[in-house]
């Protein structure tokens, strides 16, 4: 009979060395480790060892987004739908990592980002209250609403008075999908003086954003998903501000001195529009960088004459469709030459008209710099292939090609009829059929120098 092999029991630590991570400080592992992950990856670290089953809790970036898990929509309450279950048990987490939470230093970075409504407004007041009682310096509150939702959204609360004091830590604010008003949003940002980022994208009651003093600091500021937006009043000086983007169809837009500004969006989507009676085309001759969403391009020749110089303009973004004909593809072109120092254009062909085919001839743009062209929202239709024939053949200069394959309208609502989530299925499927075929089409138009980057259709952003 043979004998039983005798089973020996050893730690990890008897049969390899001592691993050198174990040995660095607990401030280096958690300044350059675990606040460079999000919250729910770096509580995953809490297995490897007993020192490490808390350590996360420690981290002075709490990244609190779990936008990636499908919510259930299950109604709740008088026909309201919300997170459902999985929008509780999100809830149940942030509040266990929060009551955990040991780190003494301020926060740098405080991150919720999840598909919440009103029915956690209670919840959510108590984590911004934790956040700024840290002094947070980066502070995200994204409620994540899907387009048909019927929600009542989130209202971001009047600060408590002893926290005001705080908010002169505040570097940067991101508030998405909450109401706010007028008072509160003046309220916060005249005590955030250091503030230097600032993104909206907010219902506002009263449909007014007034930006007032003191905003030195302020660098960035993007509003361009705001809805229901009639005026924005830039009132105080903002002498560093390098960005702007804010949302089209104002009957009031003032921006008091800005002569750093390099990068801007106009929103151009808006009944007769004109970019020459812009209230920021001023600032145009200084740009490095233009988004231009219009699509009003039969407009091209008459704005073409009284264009300033443009040739420090080395990024443009343009948003296609509207074309009546090839002529108003060809003032896109003109519009392009413009810009004799381009290096890089981006094109949004999700609106491009199904009926425009270009001519086997190129766009013959002669750009010298112009290194990348970008194409956002491609879903592989014969125009979008042509277009970029058309372009790709007349740029001799060109390094890179850049496809976007993602596109959020292929993403599922949670309210809209079957009929048209069965539409944005079968746009879904074709999209998954593209991240297939796509590099292969595009590699027999390119020459062989070009490189080719495509960003495949994913389920989630």
């Amino acid at each position: 009979m043979a004998e039983k092999k005798r089973v020996r029991w050893a730690q990890c630590s008897d049969i390899l060395p001592e691993d050198r991570l174990s040995l660095l400080p607990d401030d280096i592992l958690i300044d350059n480790i675990l606040s460079l992950l999000p919250t729910e990856e770096a509580a995953r670290t809490s297995i490897l060892a007993r020192r490490w089953r808390f350590l996360w809790l420690g981290s002075p970036s709490l990244d609190l987004d779990a936008s990636r898990k499908v919510a259930l929509n299950r109604p709740i309450g008088k026909g309201k739908l919300v997170g459902g279950r999985v929008a509780f048990e999100y809830v149940k987490w942030v509040d266990r990592v929060i009551g955990g939470y040991w780190g003494s230093a301020a926060l740098s970075r405080f991150r919720v980002r999840f598909q919440l409504d009103d029915t956690f407004s209670h919840k959510i007041d108590s984590w911004l209250n934790f956040a700024l009682g840290k002094g947070v310096q980066v502070l995200e509150l994204d409620c994540h609403q899907n387009y048909g939702c019927n929600v009542t959204p989130y209202t971001f609360p009047s600060i408590q008075p002893h926290l005001l004091l705080n908010l002169r830590l505040l570097k940067s604010l991101s508030l998405k999908d909450v109401f706010i008003s007028t008072d509160c949003l003046e309220h916060l940002l005249l005590e955030s003086e250091f503030l230097e980022r600032l993104q909206l994208s907010c219902s506002f009651p009263d449909s007014k954003v007034n930006v007032t003093g003191p905003m030195s600091r302020l660098k960035y500021i993007d509003i361009s998903e705001c809805t229901f937006v009639s005026s924005i009043m830039i009132s105080a000086p903002t002498p560093d501000l390098v960005s702007f983007k804010c949302p089209g169809g104002l009957k009031m837009l003032h921006v008091e001195h800005a002569p750093r500004l390099v990068d801007l969006l106009i929103d151009g989507f808006h009944d007769d529009f004109d970019l020459l009676s812009h209230p920021l085309f001023r600032y145009i001759s200084q740009l490095q960088s233009l988004r231009l969403d219009t699509f009003y391009w039969h407009m091209v020749p008459h704005w073409l004459p009284h264009l300033p110089d443009l040739s420090g303009l080395k990024h443009l973004s343009l948003t296609l469709g509207g074309f009546n004909d090839m002529h108003t593809l060809h003032g896109v072109t003109s519009l392009i030459k413009a810009a004799p120092c381009l290096q890089h254009l981006t094109l949004d062909v999700d609106h491009l008209d199904e009926w425009l085919i270009t001519s086997k001839e190129s766009a013959n743009l002669h750009h010298q710099f112009l290194r990348v062209i970008e194409f956002v929202r491609f879903t592989g239709r014969k125009v979008e292939y042509s277009l970029a024939a058309y372009l790709i053949k007349g740029v001799v200069s060109l390094q890179k090609l850049i496809v976007d394959c993602r596109n959020p309208s292929f993403i599922e609502g949670c309210n809209f009829s079957r009929g048209i989530n069965r539409a944005i299925r079968g746009r879904r499927k074709r999209a998954f059929e593209l991240n297939r075929t796509l590099p292969s089409e595009l590699k027999q138009m390119l020459p062989s120098e070009v490189e080719l980057a495509v960003i495949q259709f994913q389920d989630r952003y």
